[in-house]
């Protein structure tokens, strides 16, 4: 009996432990613990003190879940909190794919549960009750996926107006020389003829938005500071997506018109139920874009590989994965 209810209890759970959750279908002596997290040695020890019973020895009556199941809900808005509503969220996204995962990153620990660096580390990540390697790696896929997507929204936008010789009304040089603007470039022509010091100013900004965004920003924060560091979108009550706000740069540093998201305060009122919804239509238009600015890619590279826009996508003689001609993108 007792090898019969070890294979009964290591099945579903983990090392970890589990919880009841359905107290009125638990065995009688349960009830007054429902909720609370049981390890396998203590429910075995429970068994044995109730007897042989084909009844009492029987703890699959109780519906159980792993005790890490949810840990990341503490951001209402997050619909993924661990691997089985991640499989959900992509029925929801997509009810004919569903859940696609052929190189199944979903179910990876590739992020570890410890500390990534240091202990003073300004990206720092310390272990979290309920939350494992695997809800940590999820939420990093997550955040990649919407990260790409918005700039590949950007990109493929930024590529329609420039192919069409819509520039900004303003000069890019000291000389006013604009070779970008010479008539006739295309898209990523027109990026090969910026100076290499206007190249290195936009990588210079990316390179900030991308340390802000990482949580380097909360370094700036101090016992005076009236803002709250913006959580990691890896820890419990971080959003994947989630970019933080610039109210600590301004109370610390400089001061900042404008938020990169939501400058102007439309969406801050917003029910949690449209935050979702808006979120949803993000993922799939992210999508949609990385695979529409990889066809103007391609086909500038391959004539005749899109055939659908071959006809307005000028062949591109460059490098893409070279962008800077000289210094660092020459090695």
């Amino acid at each position: 009996m007792r090898i019969l209810s070890i294979l009964l209890l290591a099945a579903p759970l983990t090392t970890t432990g589990f919880t009841t959750t359905n107290p009125a279908r638990a065995p009688s002596s349960l009830k007054s613990d429902a909720g609370r997290a049981w390890t396998v040695s203590e429910m075995l020890e429970e068994i044995e003190g109730r007897g042989s019973s084909p009844s009492s020895a029987t703890p699959t009556s109780a519906k159980i879940v792993p005790k890490s199941a949810g840990a990341l809900a503490a951001n209402p808005i997050n619909e993924v909190t661990d691997f089985a509503s991640l499989q959900s969220y992509a029925a929801k996204l997509n009810p004919v794919v569903k859940y696609f995962d052929p190189l199944q990153l979903g179910q990876r620990e590739f992020w570890p549960i410890d500390n990534v660096l240091s202990e003073e580390s300004l990206f720092s990540l310390q272990a979290e009750e309920g939350i494992t390697a695997n809800d940590r790696t999820i939420s990093w896929l997550r955040h990649a996926e919407i990260k790409h997507g918005r700039v590949a929204m950007a990109a493929f936008v930024g590529w329609c107006i420039q192919a069409n010789g819509i520039h900004f009304p303003w000069s890019l040089t000291l000389d006013g020389s604009n070779p970008s603007y010479a008539a006739g470039l295309s898209p990523p022509e027109q990026w090969d003829a910026l100076p290499e010091g206007a190249k290195y100013q936009l990588l210079t900004v990316i390179g900030f938005l991308e340390f802000w965004g990482e949580g380097g920003g909360n370094s700036f924060a101090t016992d005076k500071t009236k803002t709250s560091p913006t959580p990691h979108y890896t820890k419990k009550d971080g959003l994947p997506g989630q970019f933080p706000s610039f109210d600590l740069f301004s109370e610390t540093v400089h001061p900042v018109p404008f938020n990169l998201y939501d400058p102007f305060g439309f969406a801050k009122n917003l029910s949690v139920e449209k935050a979702q919804r808006g979120l949803q239509a993000e993922v799939n238009n992210g999508r949609l874009a990385m695979i529409g600015i990889f066809g103007f890619v391609t086909e500038s590279k391959i004539s005749g590989a899109v055939p659908f826009i071959h006809d307005f996508v000028k062949p591109y003689a460059g490098e893409f994965m070279a962008p800077l001609s000289h210094g660092i993108g020459a090695l």
